[in-house]
């Protein structure tokens, strides 16, 4: 499993320094994390986010459910931004976030970063 760094957007602007990923990944989460991901694997790839609480009761909005995964796909020469994730619902008891690649090769050289503000 890899875990990434956070690493802030600044005014002056920042160059993003991807990681090598494995099939399963986490990071640090407060709440303002995203995951930046660059598909440049020649087919299309699926970024799994795993929902740790998928039912919370509101008194303002009643019953919600979130589906589980997160599921974002991303075309061949695409970039994408997923992202913030709730505290509440993505952190698992270390405070970190977990999200897979599929399909999954280990020589496809997938890379992502996780950005925040």
């Amino acid at each position: 499993m890899a875990a990434l760094s956070n690493t802030q957007i600044l005014e002056a602007g920042i160059i993003v320094a991807t990681t090598s990923l494995e099939a399963s990944n986490t990071f640090n989460n407060t709440g303002s994390q995203f995951i930046y991901f660059k598909n440049t694997s020649g087919v299309t790839k699926n970024i799994n986010v795993t929902v740790t609480t998928t039912t919370v009761t509101s008194e303002l909005y009643g019953n919600l459910t979130k589906a589980t995964p997160t599921t974002k796909s991303v075309a061949n020469g695409e970039t994408c931004l997923i992202g913030p994730f709730a505290v509440e619902a993505y952190n698992n008891t270390s405070g970190n976030v977990t999200f897979g690649i599929t399909p999954y090769n280990a020589e496809a050289q997938d890379a992502a970063a996780i950005l925040y503000l």
